[in-house]
């Protein structure tokens, strides 16, 4: 398996990359990050073939 792999999500019509991308890190959720930090995160993780990207209406509510 490679990340870039792209495969169906289960019974739907979604389809995911392999890896998934957790945001909760970079929300300032554990230790701060700064917006550049995470961008930087998300892009590598993009240019890396990642295409799912986990997200929740918590996330981001930390100190920055």
């Amino acid at each position: 398996m490679k990340i870039g792999d792209i495969n169906q999500l289960g019974r739907s019509d979604v389809m995911v990359s392999a890896v998934g991308f957790d945001g909760a890190p970079i929300s300032n959720f554990l230790r701060p990050f700064t917006d550049r930090q995470a961008d930087q995160m998300v892009e590598q993780a993009r240019d890396t073939g990642v295409r799912f990207f986990d997200t929740a209406p918590f996330y981001g509510n930390g100190p920055k």
